[in-house]
């Protein structure tokens, strides 16, 4: 295997790449391929100062990977196990700076479904070290979970550094009002993505006085990077029987207390190392941190507040200079290529993924239930989905004197319902205060819950005119019940197998009893009043036929629904019965949209998102390059969508489709079927169809004119 490896103190040139024999686990141990390994400060410390126990050191305390060999003993991980790891050169000659590391499974943890390989680098050191520090207290917590540090006010010194990004996202996921210092206007932008509610820069105001003026009664907790110089800013703002947590020694290694200034305070100074914390209180740190991460809870990346830095594995001295150098963010050496987990979302582009968002509305994941104000007079309820690949959808409530105005309903499923309203609750309402219901478009995720409570309670439900056609498809008797209603349009793709295949899954062939038929059908592009204000319903056919956006001008709104969509992009040629040129319906209507003011995008999955300008221009963007590449798949002759959706790559993370599961290949192969259809619309390609209507696409000169 290849590894990075020292013999002597010294600058990062005493890092040397060599190879050595693929180490064996013993009882108790695992063997981990990494995939990433994350750099700490720690990491140059121990090479510069430390002296060494071994004859040659491997450096890197933390990364993540795949398990490919288990010793005797070990019941709790298997081999192909995602992982991540903590500690894993202390008291061992061997760390993470190699393809393989064996590590005593105590110190190797399950990396959460969905959750990076760049993402399980980045925890280890930083994140069990936040861990410790928020629950040091002498009341408490010991662990966190949501709601564990409510009406909690923890002040967070460096928010910008690795540990202080995951002490403020951690401490935000618990409930806690986060404060904290930074230097300068770049490392204030990132302490606000991570999520704290309250920045003060120290180098341009009184942060005590900014401090306590957020908190008269001053901060439970300090997570301190620096007492040296931070000491008496953290004396002047904590409160009685509150806790200085250290962790590091920046800006000097000594200070000084005033013993009878601290005795008043009754204070606590807790110091934080993690080679000789008790083990269960790691082991309790990392099961927090798992739940933090599988619920999205705990992200890295720009989008919050902890950029990405990579480096490969033979440029580790560049890598270790560039933490001693105090690179703002995560660095992270590249040692494997991932192998991921089969998919299952529809296509995406976006660089957070939908599943790992922070809302600002909530401030935390924003699949998170409640009753979330994203303006007043108007909140966000995310309700759970029958399976996690979207995570939720969204539904919102506008508050009138006549009673509330729903934006879609949600999946009619016992689950979703009791969300539903137990979240009404929150507002003081129940089921019997909704007045009506406008519905963006006929997905079950969206309409079936408004029609189920509609009849229930009476409120009416309004739907877009043109998903009638699709309604009465599911409605019509005469049609086989066992076969998927996408039948004829696999077909049509090449992908008959397929459409055989699906018929066999319960999910794709509907149940006929939920398929009610709206009270009202919207027709055109008009106004709605509700209550003060005014909705423009816009048609925007594309995902669906009848699908409608709202927007509220005055208040700078756009009720998006699966129209706009801030970290993926929607399905295209998924419809029933199909459409000709859904993505040519589609890019007109994101025109159309891109037409009015920009507005925030209030989207049915995923994040509220600051613009529909920018959003739309992505989308645009992105179904322009995917048209180029559509068409280079037609080279050399006819070719079924089907085929062509074979050639390309799929996902963010540039999957092949048989990399795909079952479902989401039909996706891809009508998706690219509507792509070749606009191409051929655009006159780049022609169409014919084949025998059983199978349609083959060609670029212009190599299939003539049916």
């Amino acid at each position: 295997m290849r590894a990075i490896v020292y013999a002597e103190n010294g600058p990062s040139s005493v890092l040397r790449l060599v190879h050595r024999d693929l180490p064996e686990p013993g009882t108790g141990e695992v063997r981990v391929r990494i995939v990433r390994s994350g750099v700490n400060p720690t990491d140059w410390k121990f090479r510069a100062r430390f002296p060494l126990a071994h004859d040659e050191v491997s450096p890197g305390q933390d990364g993540a990977g795949v398990i490919d060999a288990i010793g005797p003993g070990v019941e709790t991980l298997a081999v192909g196990d995602p992982v991540w790891v903590l500690l894993a050169q202390h008291g061992r000659a061997h760390g993470t700076s190699s393809q393989y590391t064996v590590q005593p499974v105590e110190r190797v943890f399950p990396l959460p479904s969905g959750a990076s390989f760049d993402l399980g680098a980045s925890l280890g050191v930083p994140a069990v070290t936040a861990h410790r520090a928020l629950t040091s207290a002498q009341d408490g917590p010991t662990r966190l979970s949501p709601g564990a540090l409510d009406g909690k006010v923890i002040l967070v010194a460096g928010g910008a550094g690795a540990v202080g990004n995951s002490a403020i996202q951690l401490a935000r996921w618990a409930g806690a009002t986060v404060i904290t210092t930074v230097s300068g206007p770049e490392k204030a932008a990132l302490a606000s993505a991570a999520g704290a509610q309250h920045v003060v820069n120290y180098r341009t105001s009184d942060a005590a006085a900014a401090i306590r003026a957020i908190a008269p009664g001053g901060v439970d907790i300090v997570v301190e990077v620096a007492p040296a110089q931070n000491n008496e800013l953290d004396l002047a703002v904590i409160r009685n029987h509150g806790t200085i947590a250290i962790y590091a020694d920046n800006g000097g290694s000594t200070f000084t207390v005033d013993i009878l200034r601290t005795f008043w305070l009754n204070v606590r100074y807790q110091f934080v190392l993690l080679y000789p914390l008790d083990p269960e209180l790691l082991q309790a740190a990392a099961e927090d941190i798992n739940a933090a991460v599988a619920s999205g809870g705990l992200q890295v990346g720009r989008q919050v507040g902890l950029p990405l830095h990579h480096y490969p594995l033979d440029d580790a001295a560049a890598a270790h200079d560039a933490v001693e150098a105090g690179t703002i963010g995560k660095v992270l050496l590249d040692i494997d290529r991932p192998v991921e987990a089969t998919p299952a979302v529809t296509p995406s582009f976006s660089s957070t993924p939908t599943n790992h968002a922070i809302s600002p509305d909530s401030g935390r994941h924003w699949a998170d239930q409640g009753a979330w104000q994203v303006a007043p007079g108007v909140h966000r309820i995310p309700l759970p989905l029958p399976s996690d690949v979207l995570k939720a959808v969204n539904v919102y409530v506008i508050e009138t004197d006549a009673g509330l105005t729903m934006i879609d309903g949600g999946w009619a499923i016992d689950a979703a319902r009791e969300v539903f309203e137990r979240s009404l609750r929150q507002l003081g309402a129940g089921f019997g205060d909704i007045d009506r219901f406008l519905v963006t478009h006929v997905h079950r995720d969206h309409y079936s819950m408004a029609a189920a409570l509609g009849k229930e309670y009476g409120a009416d439900v309004a739907l877009g005119a043109d998903e009638k056609a699709t309604l009465d498809l599911l409605n019509d008797h005469s049609r086989p019940r066992t076969e998927t209603p996408f039948f004829a349009s696999l077909v049509s793709a090449g992908a008959a197998e397929l459409a055989e295949r699906w018929n066999q899954v319960e999910s794709a062939v509907p149940n006929q009893s939920v398929w009610l038929y709206p009270d009202t059908w919207f027709e055109g592009d008009h106004e709605i009043p509700v209550g003060g204000r005014t909705l423009n319903a816009v048609h925007t056919p594309g995902h669906t036929a009848g699908h409608y956006v709202f927007a509220d001008r005055s208040a700078s709104l756009l009720f998006a629904g699966d129209h706009i969509l801030p970290t993926i992009t929607p399905s295209i040629g998924f419809t029933m019965p199909p459409a000709p040129d859904p993505l040519g319906d589609f890019m007109a209507s994101l025109t159309k949209v891109r037409a009015l003011p920009d507005l925030r995008v209030l989207p049915a999955h995923g994040p509220v998102a600051p613009s529909t300008h920018a959003r739309v221009d992505e989308l645009l963007l992105h179904h322009e390059t995917r048209l180029a590449k559509s068409l280079a798949t037609l080279a050399g002759g006819g070719r079924t969508a089907y085929d062509a959706a074979n050639q390309l790559t799929w996902t963010r993370h540039e999957r092949s489709f048989d990399e795909l599961d079952l479902f989401n290949q039909g996706i891809a192969a009508m998706e690219t079927k509507a792509h070749l259809e606009l191409l051929v619309a655009r006159g780049s390609a022609m169409r014919t169809t084949a025998s059983e209507g199978v349609v083959l696409f060609a670029t212009t000169p190599d299939l003539p004119a049916r």
